[in-house]
């Protein structure tokens, strides 16, 4: 009622985030909906929760908030600039949003750089940074829009579209490694949630620069096996991964279409909607789970929301 969003459809006793824990992720995505659907009232009820429960000190956005301990003091980089990015565009459609973003962006410039890099996180409790990037993290458009508003000019968006160029893993396995270790100068070559790297390729194709061996991948995947939920650096599927995610064909779908490809649009929504619910007599009707609502988790829902409202657009 107060605006946010439950990671889960039920409440959980795991361990945090589960259950009626609310992430800065899901808020940042629906804000993003709102603005796409160009809907101010909804987007303020998004954003309400987000001041009044998540907006640290140091006008950074707390990551998670949970019943028990309110914010986490840490922010996550990703869910600011998607944040930042909303404001931005809500301001440019309706106004009224200049301190906020104001803040929240000078905020980002202050506390999430460092030696003019972008990182992961900074703990307000800490006062750290994080000594990392994770790849996906890297909204390019965000990030433009951050540093053309920023009182001093940083060539963040240069830098971090050749990091993550840098970080492209070859044409055999056409994705990405996952994140960059600053301490150590390289790419850490663990295993790849697929997840993150969809949505890496989704900022690419944002900006231009999706290869072709990475979007023939995906439109082969989605024509044979379907795309599980890891692999290994060399493209094997990772044992007990080998199920497919409702986000990350939303957000092949999203991809399709900013690169214009309706096929891949047609085929990654086909493969979104067969973990769709279609039985009016439960609850959760037209929610998208596999498990007879025990995982409905927020990220799924709230992008294949972002997703219809793309491909519609």
């Amino acid at each position: 009622e107060d605006g946010g969003v439950h990671t889960n459809y039920l409440e959980s006793n795991n361990t945090s985030p589960c259950g009626y824990d609310v992430l800065s992720e899901s808020q940042g995505i629906m804000m993003e909906y709102a603005t796409v659907k160009e809907d101010k009232e909804l987007f303020d009820q998004y954003l309400n929760y987000v001041t009044k429960n998540m907006l640290l000190p140091n006008s950074l956005l707390g990551w998670m908030v949970t019943k028990k301990d309110g914010a986490a003091t840490s922010n996550a980089l990703a869910d600011d600039l998607r944040i930042y990015k909303a404001l931005y565009q809500a301001n440019e459609l309706w106004g009224g949003y200049d301190e906020l973003l104001g803040s929240l962006g000078d905020s980002i410039l202050k506390y999430n750089t460092n030696k003019d890099r972008l990182v992961d996180c900074y703990d307000s409790k800490t006062e750290e940074k994080s000594e990392r990037i994770t790849l996906c993290f890297l909204d390019f458009n965000s990030i433009k829009l951050l540093t053309k508003e920023a009182e001093y000019n940083l060539d963040l968006y240069q830098q971090s579209l050749q990091l993550v160029s840098e970080g492209y893993i070859g044409d055999g396995f056409p994705f990405y490694y996952s994140w960059y270790d600053y301490a150590n100068n390289e790419f850490v070559q663990d295993d790849l949630n697929m997840a993150e790297e969809v949505h890496t390729l989704l900022n690419l194709a944002r900006v231009g620069e999706l290869k072709q061996e990475t979007i023939a991948w995906l439109e082969n995947s989605l024509q044979e096996g379907g795309i599980k939920a890891r692999y290994t650096t060399a493209g094997e599927v990772v044992e007990d991964y080998n199920y497919e995610s409702t986000a990350i064909y939303a957000m092949v779908a999203m991809i399709g279409n900013e690169i214009g490809n309706k096929s891949m649009v047609t085929k990654a929504i086909a493969r979104m909607e067969s973990v769709r619910v279609n039985d009016t007599s439960i609850v959760w009707n037209g929610a998208f789970t596999a498990d007879e609502g025990k995982d409905i988790y927020s990220f799924d829902q709230c992008m294949a929301l972002l997703a219809y409202e793309y491909v519609e657009k």
